[in-house]
């Protein structure tokens, strides 16, 4: 991170509030925004898509697909990491513009060859 961005993060914080925790929860949440991300909520599933905004426990994607069902992978880490080996076993559903997210609990950074393997199975629709 250059030293423009911790000023400008810093700048953020007043003065009462300028911790050392508010710091690094600030950078944490904010370190994957521009990325593609998996997202686990607790009751709207597994997402992925790029990550315009976060808030608390609620995010903001921008051309999402929810994850309905995979296989090949044995966890969603490793489904953000390497993709599917099996995408014609997958359901994963359209792609939509944008979607906000409630109660996220889990952001996983995706590799390339993850978003790839994932953007690139076909759309589970009926």
């Amino acid at each position: 991170m250059k030293h423009k961005d911790i000023m400008k993060i810093l700048s953020l914080f007043s003065e009462e509030e300028e911790s050392t925790e508010a710091i690094e929860k600030h950078v944490m949440h904010n370190s994957m925004i521009g990325k593609c991300v998996m997202i686990r909520t607790c009751s709207a599933g597994v997402h992925f898509g790029t990550l315009i905004a976060k808030d608390g426990q609620s995010v903001l994607l921008h051309n999402a697909k929810r994850v309905h069902y995979w296989d090949g992978a044995c966890s969603l880490s490793q489904l953000a990491k390497d993709g599917s080996s099996k995408g014609e076993e997958c359901r994963i559903s359209v792609k939509v513009k944008e979607i906000i997210l409630e109660q996220v609990i889990e952001t996983i950074l995706m590799t390339d060859e993850a978003i790839e393997n994932l953007y690139g199975i076909k759309e589970w629709k009926k």
